[in-house]
């Protein structure tokens, strides 16, 4: 097919030949609703599940952490050669019926997560004892309260304490007066109330002092308080602190989201376990027939001989107590039976003497359920009933006290979704509208919303008949499916690919109507739907159609038609064909001969009565086809399963129990069976095969033990069987297929290199049966083997009903796992047709062998051409006589059946009843059913279809979407309620001055709604690890796709992050090695094989003989978890001790293991001394520790009790060796483990080097715990700061094991010191040298790291190479790692956000970075980037500004346009600076310097002896090329040698410093002038709200010294101490200081909200009231550094900082804003301030700053070089490791490295004034001279 590559709206496939695909290529058109069709086993699953949704799902999970990804389930990588321009996908897939009666629909639509949030937000708690509110009284509310209901009253604060009898008032008064209590209100016999305080309520009251008394009393109450009425003499009112009631005393726990969950332990009743129900002795399966006396047996578990003894027991002890024993058991009086269940009513304990009761017998029989005979006899005799200790709730009794709108959480989640919506809706009026909910206001508003959001969903997809507490597994399949749909809808996304897997499974046509416009409103808001479908109605509906064919298996896979509907009815494909009617499922309908013939049997069921059918007759014609229909929730499943299928069996002997939910039953007795066809999957290995699966492959290995040959060599039937036996190969036991694990990747299969694929060993194939092996009839089709076994009947008969289904194209030992949905359905049907026939037992004409046929839904996954085969297989069953039950929506099925009987009217309560019963013509008269009205509408009597018309009115649907992301009313953080489109596909850049927006609108709003509507799709489970962020403060986003953010990290990871991790090359190296390495002991140079036990035995002998010794077999290698079943297992294995982390425990004193952490686990087989005469208990010690270690065993000398027992040794292994038949060296005879990916980790335990624990460098500490080896990043440098290989891994970060492990000869350390492009060009020829089997498993690896070194290159990092460490790397380097990561994607249609990526680029590397986004932009995505780069803006296609200025001034939209636009906008600051450039503005006195510090002999990582100039007193600017080593001799060599020359220490020594003192160079002179040495780098300034920028550079000390200052602060002895909000008494305890309280919301973000305690102030209450100049303390936090510069300005040392930080441009951040809050160039900002100010005018300061214009829009970098050249008047020296243009051109001194990066830079490219530098031919000055040049012409 040839495809048009300029079209890109569609995604493309190229070569697809996943399963049985022809290698093709096709177009899906994107926006569209495309439908794929074809025969069963055509491959539309091969296409649209395993090769394009693996690819759209995989793209966009892999642009997650590699941490988050293990958690989500990807799809395995398709075989295809290409699939270009695939979104990101939604895969909405069939689920399998749900087992578990945990599972609700309130759990799997997450609605019951989200009741127990708001349960435990804002519910009430009533005391169950008086039913009174009770409430948690903070001293702050009690005190409101009191002000608002007492006024006027003469009040007193009181405490209740106890007190003995025996102290008297005197005794008691005087205690009282010690504590400061000095009033008794009153005394009574156990009690005394104490009076902590008295008041007037009124308007003068003090507050504070009130709050003061009410915690006194709260502290000595035991957080009880009384407010009593001092005139009247009365209480008013008592309260709790906690939650208790005064009235009852009852003490509750606070309420957590746990509480409300009937699957934790803290909410679950403990009685069922929060199953609601318990298993339990059921009376009516002891006694099964009532009509029977005790005497005649009525107790039936006596009856058997085992408890004969029993029955005489029961008659003994009976007439004794003159119970009847002759009267039938249902004329005995209540009495009576209690006593028979119960027992004697003075029970005493013996057993012979009295008579012990029914239940006192099973619970004796409970003490030996160990054994299996007593279980089975339990199960007979139990069944489940409702908890009589929850009533059903499955809650404990206290989640049952917190209420909402006087409502339990149980009777929240049983009522009906609709009715829930309506208290819900009731909920939001009143938490908006009343006050008690304050507090948690924001929290529960965001969750309220929440479920709204999910009820309506449900609403909408036709589900609000259900309740949340019904179980999933009772629902029907079109209500799980339309379940899973609501996700879908909840998403609001646009741009990506939804797919569905024949979504109509289980649905009527009246709800299939409803689910065609659901998905048709997908698809109108820009989303691409991708559906495998048979219906007619869902096809009529599509856009486009692709049906694949023609046949099913290896005849099909090609492509029969792609076009639309409209082109389908007209085309030669099959389904054009049936749409048309020109080929029909039965010619004639009701001509049948089952059809003509009159009902003369009926099977009658009456009175049936479960779920919603209730006291419903119904008559079932036999011999005959019959369907039950109805729509979805109707009674359908509820009619055949709960009640037919168990109640017939019953009745018939098959071992069912009757459910007794009818009155009942006739017709039974025709039946000899009944067999239940349900969807429950038929293989789950590739074992399992169609022959197998119907019964036929028995009588096929009997025929060929039958054979001559197999006879002679006494072969049975079991040798030619591939499961178990001799006959099966024994290297790949039967399988054929040899697997190979890959883990993060698809694993490989590979055929088996003994049989090559065959399954069976050589001498088994020469045995021949019609000159064919075993392996050639499995290999056979059905076709082919029905007529090779013509002459077999047995044989034959089964075949023949695959034949019957249309599965003749199926090979016999086909794997079921690779057959479709409905081949799997046909194949179950004709297993149960092959078994019905071998059945019969007796097929005279008057007496046939008839079977009940039940089955639901067997058109699932069916073609109308398969269901053609399908009914005439079920015809010629009723022609046998047997009879057909079916639960079916097919309208094709229906309207060919022979009977009909709909069910509803609707579902749920509002269904359950006979609706129409009949024929289908009969069917389509009756106007009340919706079945009847679908059949009259698609068969209309003129026999022309209406399919094609049906959905016309959903081709309205479609409005063209406008193609943005749009908006509207952004107000999160500073946004000024702002509105703006970002056009989809182009590139937008988002600028603006620093803090005025920017990142907001990008990150907080566009990538975390994009990336959270697209989580949102996944489970619960995968969210927690990828939490999305919380919705954003805006009224409406619409045109969102899913995002991919690209940030900027202030951290580069530690000396164990390398470019190979970062870029997760290392990890597909890793595995390559596993996979394929060959392993050589690290002794000898020797290749690794299997060692023999013989051998091993030898060794020990020879080499311990005389040590005593323990032999060991590994259970647990380096793998987390608590491992206590280990110790009961071993104990059951007559085994005592166990080796656990390296110290020998008694298996009866198991050590508690920290589950998180690796351990690792030894069994100890045997303790012996090694002498000759114990040969023979070594050698069963090593053959039975071999067993139990899968090949390998460990020999611990034992060398001491007290170096083994207490672990003195800092090695745990010492005096370990290891012995293996796996791998063993052939030589020194040591042994090793399986090769595992962790061995070649630096990260891990298991491969590092245990000297420099993985870091490559030379530690100065000895590190004896490497469980903190993270934390030990401090210890890899020496004195001088110089980083130094290890001395016994050479810097190759592994162990010496993992280093002689080799491909091609080359080690993992060899490759990864290769660079990107040297590493390409090995990957490349070494694919080319493998094997066919080494190119199976290592072509996928080689291929993903091939693409990622392609990625590194296009970003030009060819020349770094994998074990480049993440610290040395520059920042422009990191960044386009992360890039390069990125790119490696390949998406369509996803919102890339990039925050400044220029960052740390070289213009000339800035150009090549533009192209990168271009390309992404061309691709079909959307480009967001926030920036200030000048030539980025250029290039923009469109442009938003953000401002005017920062903080609470900015937030506005400036501007939004084209570059023109920006520039002719006067309100514009950028604007403004593209048209007046900085260089025109600064005007800047050049002279020469005089005066330099001189390096020499440069040399440290990639500098090449340089010899630099740097000027002092003048502003420096070191530049470069990304990786030129730049930050190497800023770092590196400057700040780390001038700090120790400038220490007082050294600065005494100087002449002593030797030529190995210096850090990176031979010497540096001219520095003795330079007082000190400030860095002002990029790291972070704080993380949480207690760091703001007053705290971060020393201003808030010296104003908390001013407030402690004030005569009120001195007068209470409030040190400045008292005005810290991080520590000290002053702070508030309800918030810690923090002015903001954190509410957990478990899966869905967190929310802060204000502290109610102190209204967000930090203090408490007394605290605020302290003033300075009408100012508390806290106000002092709310200003911002211009208010506050002009309150403090009489304070020279506090005015001088805030000069500082407004100078920087940073006058509108507020004193207490939290850093974490601050924009990246505010925060290098705020730190540049804080160095400023430890600035000494009389002092010499050489300032380096590693690129401060980081963040910084070009009205900020005028003010940074303002600042800077201020330094420099002030008699510093300033050097700036930069790439701004605009400050090289203000600069004095430019320092140019290069020419390119890593070992080909590191070049002194020039060092000169800039109006020098401009001139020469350098990359630098190339750059720097045409932007003074574009600059001058403006």
């Amino acid at each position: 097919m040839n495809l048009k590559k300029d079209q890109p709206n569609s995604i493309f496939v190229h070569g697809a030949k996943q399963n049985n695909l022809k290698n093709i290529s096709l177009e899906l058109p994107l926006g569209k609703l495309i439908v794929v069709t074809g025969v069963s086993g055509s491959g539309k699953s091969s296409l649209v599940f395993d090769t394009v949704t693996a690819e759209g799902q995989r793209r966009y999970i892999e642009t997650f952490s590699s941490y988050a990804r293990q958690f989500i389930d990807r799809m395995d990588k398709p075989n295809v050669d290409k699939v270009d321009g695939v979104p990101p996908a939604v895969s909405i897939e069939q689920s399998n019926p749900i087992k578990n009666s945990r599972s609700t629909v309130g759990t799997i639509t997450e609605l019951s997560d989200h009741f127990k949030l708001l349960f435990a937000k804002c519910s009430k708690l009533q005391c169950p004892e008086c039913k009174k509110e009770v409430i948690e009284m903070p001293a702050a509310r009690v005190a409101k309260k009191i002000l608002e209901q007492c006024s006027g009253l003469k009040i007193a604060i009181t405490f209740d304490v106890p007190v003995p009898k025996s102290i008297t008032n005197e005794e008691l008064i005087n205690s009282l007066s010690a504590q400061g209590y000095t009033k008794l209100l009153k005394r009574s016999k156990n009690e005394a109330t104490v009076i902590t305080d008295r008041f007037l309520i009124n308007e003068n009251t003090d507050e504070s002092r009130l709050i003061e008394s009410i915690e006194n009393a709260y502290k000595t109450g035991n957080l009880h308080c009384g407010i009593y009425d001092l005139e009247k003499k009365q209480k008013i009112n008592s309260y709790s602190k906690n939650f208790n009631c005064s009235n009852c005393n009852l003490t509750f726990k606070k309420p957590r989201p746990a509480l409300f969950s009937f699957n934790s332990p803290i909410g679950a009743c403990k009685n069922c376990k929060g199953f609601g129900r318990i298993i339990g002795v059921d009376p009516n399966l002891v006694i099964p027939d009532e009509n029977k006396s005790l005497s005649e047996g009525a107790i039936r578990p006596f009856q058997s001989k085992s408890y004969l003894n029993c029955q005489k027991e029961l008659l003994h002890h009976a007439v004794q107590n003159k119970i009847p024993v002759n009267l039938p058991w249902k004329k005995l009086s209540k009495k009576n039976k209690d006593w028979i269940f119960n027992g004697s009513y003075s029970w005493t304990g013996k057993w012979t003497k009295e008579w012990y009761g029914i239940l006192r017998f099973f619970e004796k029989l409970e003490t030996k359920s160990y054994k299996m005979h007593v279980r089975v006899l339990l199960s007979r005799y139990r069944s489940y009933t409702q908890c009589k200790s929850c009533s059903g709730t499955r809650l404990k009794p206290e989640s049952l006290n917190w209420l909402i709108l006087d409502k339990n959480i149980h009777q929240w989640l049983s009522q009906p979704i609709y009715v829930v919506d309506q208290w819900i809706e009731e909920l939001r009026k009143k938490t908006s509208q009343k006050k008690e909910f304050i507090n948690n206001k924001e929290a529960i508003y965001v969750i309220i919303k929440e479920i709204k959001n999910r009820l309506n969903f449900c609403k909408q997809v036709g589900l609000s008949y259900l309740t949340l507490e019904r179980q999933s597994r009772t629902l029907s399949g079109g209500e799980v499916q339309r379940i899973n749909l609501t996700t879908a809808l909840g998403t609001s996304l646009v741009n990506t690919l939804f797919i569905l897997d024949e979504p109509s499974i289980g649905l009527h046509s009246r709800d299939l109507e409803n689910l065609i416009s659901v998905i048709l409103r997908l698809r109108d808001a820009g989303n691409t739907i991708l559906i495998v479908e048979h219906d007619p109605q869902v096809i009529s509906a599509a856009d486009h159609i692709i049906e694949l064919g023609p046949g099913p298996g290896n005849k099909g896979g090609s492509i029969c038609f792609t076009g639309s509907y409209k082109e389908l009815l007209t085309s030669n494909c099959i389904t054009g064909k049936y749409l048309r009617n020109e080929k029909k499922i039965a010619e004639q309908i009701n001509t049948t001969c089952s059809n003509s013939k009159p009902i003369s049997k009926i099977l009658s069921i009456t009175g049936v009565k479960t779920n919603n059918i209730n006291e419903v007759d119904f008559n079932i014609p036999l011999e005959r086809i019959c369907c039950i229909t109805g729509v979805s929730g109707s009674g359908k499943s509820s009619l055949i399963q709960n009640v037919l299928y168990p109640s017939v069996s019953h009745k018939i002997g098959l071992g069912q129990r009757d459910p007794k939910n009818y009155k009942k039953i006739d017709g039974y007795q025709l039946f000899n069976e009944v067999i239940n066809v349900d969807q429950l999957p038929i293989g789950k290995t590739s074992r399992s095969n169609p022959i197998l699966y119907i019964g036929a492959f028995d009588e096929i290995r009997k025929l060929f033990a039958s054979t001559e040959e197999a006879k002679k060599r006494n072969y049975s039937p079991s040798h030619f069987s591939f499961n178990t036996g001799n006959g099966r190969c024994p290297e790949c036991m039967g399988n054929g297929f040899e697997r190979i694990e890959m883990q993060f990747l698809s694993d490989v299969f590979l055929s088996c290199e003994r049989c090559n694929g065959n399954r069976f060993r050589e001498e088994i194939l020469e045995i021949k049966f019609k000159d064919k092996s075993i392996a050639d009839i499995l290999n056979q089709t059905v076709s082919d083997a029905v007529e090779f076994f013509d002459d077999q009947n047995k044989i034959l008969k089964n075949l023949s009903t695959l034949l019957l289904v249309g599965l003749g194209y199926l090979k016999l030992g086909q794997a079921l796992t690779t057959l479709s949905g409905g081949e799997s359905q046909r194949l179950k049907i004709a297993s149960h047709l092959s078994k019905s026939q071998l059945s019969k037992k007796d097929t005279s004409v008057n007496n046939k062998y008839r079977s009940l046929f039940l089955f639901d839904e067997p058109t699932t996954g069916l073609h109308l051409d398969d269901i053609k085969s399908l009914q005439n297989a079920m015809k010629k069953l009723i022609d046998q006589g047997h009879s057909i039950i079916v639960i079916e929506h097919s309208l094709e099925f229906i309207n060919n059946s022979d009977w009909v009987i709909d069910l509803g009217p609707e579902a749920g309560s509002k269904g359950g009843k006979v609706i129409a019963e009949g024929t289908p013509n009969q069917i389509k008269q009756n106007n009340f059913s919706h079945t009847g009205k679908a059949l009259k509408k698609y068969f209309p009597k003129n026999d022309k279809r209406g399919g094609g018309n049906t959905l016309k009115t959903h081709r309205n649907y479609f409005n063209p979407q406008k193609n943005c992301i749009e908006i509207i009313n952004a107000r999160e953080n500073n946004l000024k309620n702002i509105s703006f489109k970002i056009p989809h596909n182009k590139l937008t850049v988002i600028t603006g001055v620093s803090g005025s927006g920017k990142s907001t609108i990008a990150f907080d709003i566009l990538f975390s709604e994009g990336q959270r509507r697209y989580l949102e799709s996944l489970n619960a489970y995968a969210r927690q690890f990828v939490q999305p962020g919380s919705r954003p403060e805006v009224d409406l986003i619409t045109g969102i796709s899913p995002t991919v953010a690209i940030e900027q990290r202030s951290s580069r990871g530690g000396n164990k992050s390398t470019v190979g991790t970062l870029t997760e090359i290392h990890h597909y190296l890793r595995l390559l090695f596993v996979k394929i390495g060959k392993q050589f002991c690290p002794k000898c140079n020797i290749l690794i094989s299997p060692l023999s036990r013989e051998a091993i035995r030898s060794k020990i002998i020879s080499d311990f003989e005389g040590s005593k010794v323990y032999i060991l077999a590994p259970l647990v290698i380096d793998r987390k978890g608590s491992y206590k079943e280990l110790a009961l297992w071993s104990i059951d294995r007559n085994y005592a001790k166990l080796r656990v982390d390296g110290k020998i425990f008694s298996a009866k004193k198991f050590p508690k293991l920290d589950r998180y952490k690796e351990h690792c686990i030894e069994l100890v087989i045997e303790e012996l001394t090694i002498q000759k005469k114990y040969e023979l208990k070594l050698t069963k010690a090593i053959e039975d520790g071999l067993v139990f270690g899968k090949g390998s065993i460990g020999l611990l000398v034992k060398n001491s009790k007290k170096s083994i027992l207490k672990n003195d040794s800092k090695d745990n292994n010492s005096g370990l060796f290891l012995f293996s038949t796996l791998n063993a060296c052939a030589k020194c005879g040591s042994g090793y483990a399986e090769l595992d990916p962790r061995l070649f980790s630096y990260n891990s335990k298991k491969g590092w080097c245990k000297v420099c624990i993985g870091s490559g460098l030379k530690l100065i500490n000895d590190i004896e715990n490497t469980s903190y080896a993270e934390d030990l990043e401090s210890t890899l440098t020496d004195a001088n700061g110089i980083l130094q290989s290890c001395d016994k891994c050479k810097g190759g970060r592994l162990n010496e094991i993992a280093q002689f492990v080799f491909i091609d000869q080359k080690s993992i350390v060899d490759l990864s010191e290769y660079s990107i492009e040297d590493l390409k060009s090995w990957c490349k020829t070494y694919l080319k040298t493998l094997s066919k089997r080494e190119s199976s498993i290592a072509k996928d690896l080689i291929s993903e790291i091939l693409t990622r070194l392609d990625f590194l290159d296009q970003v030009g990092l060819s020349y770094l190479s994998l074990n480049r460490s993440a610290p040395t790397l520059s920042g422009g380097e990191a960044q386009r790692i992360r890039l390069a990561s990125q790119l490696g994607s390949n998406l369509k249609g996803v919102c890339y956000i990039l925050d400044e990526p220029t960052i740390g680029l070289h213009p000339s590397d800035n150009r090549a970075l533009l192209r990168i986004l271009r390309s992404l932009q061309k691709k079909g995505n959307t480009v967001v980037v926030v920036e200030h780069d000048e030539e980025t803006i250029n290039i923009a296609d469109n442009i938003i500004d953000i401002g005017p200025q920062a903080g609470l001034n900015g937030g506005n939209l400036v501007a939004q346009g084209k570059l023109v636009d920006i520039i002719s906008n006067t309100n514009s600051l950028t604007g403004k600076y593209l048209k007046n450039p900085i260089t025109k503005q600064i005007k800047k006195t050049k002279d020469t310097p005089k005066s330099f510090l001189r390096i020499f002999g440069a040399d440290a990582n990639n500098l090449k002896n340089l010899n630099v100039k740097v000027p002092l007193n003048k502003l420096s600017v070191i530049t470069g090329v990304s990786g030129s080593g730049k930050s190497t001799l800023a770092r590196n060599i400057l700040i780390n040698n001038l700090k120790a020359l400038c220490s007082k220490k050294t600065r005494k020594k100087s002449s002593q410093f030797s030529q190995q003192s210096w850090t990176g160079c031979k010497k540096i002179e001219n520095w003795e002038n330079i007082s000190r040495v400030l860095e002002v780098d990029q790291s972070p300034i704080g993380k949480t709200s207690r760091s703001t920028p007053a705290t971060y550079i020393g201003l808030w000390d010296k104003i908390r010294y001013v407030f402690s200052q004030c005569s009120e602060s001195k007068m209470r002895g409030w040190s400045n101490s008292h005005f810290s909000f991080n520590s000290g008494e002053g702070k508030c305890p309800t918030c810690k200081g923090n002015g903001v309280q954190k509410i957990e919301m478990n899966f869905l973000p967190n929310v802060l909200i204000k502290c109610e305690e102190c209204s967000g102030k930090r203090f408490t209450l007394e605290t605020t009231k302290v003033l300075w100049r009408t100012k508390s303390i806290s106000d002092i936090l709310e200003m911002n550094v211009e208010n506050a510069l002009g309150f403090f300005s009489a304070h020279h040392s506090i005015s001088k900082s805030l000069n500082l930080l407004k100078d920087l441009g940073l006058g509108y951040l507020t004193l207490g804003q939290p850093s974490s809050t601050l924009s990246g160039g505010e925060a290098q900002r705020v730190k540049l301030a804080s160095e400023l100010s430890k600035s000494n005018d009389y002092t010499h300061t050489f300032y380096i700053l590693d690129e401060p214009t980081v963040g910084l829009h070009m009205a900020d970098v005028e003010k940074l070089i303002k600042a800077l050249n201020k330094l420099v008047n002030l008699g510093n020296t300033v050097v700036v490791v930069e790439h701004q243009v605009d400050v090289w051109a203000a600069s004095d001194w430019m320092i140019d490295l290069g020419p390119t990066g890593g070992g080909f830079g590191g070049e002194l490219m020039n060092q000169a004034p800039p109006d020098l530098i401009r001139k020469t031919k350098t990359s630098t000055g190339h750059e720097l001279n045409n932007f003074l040049i574009a600059n001058r012409k403006k």
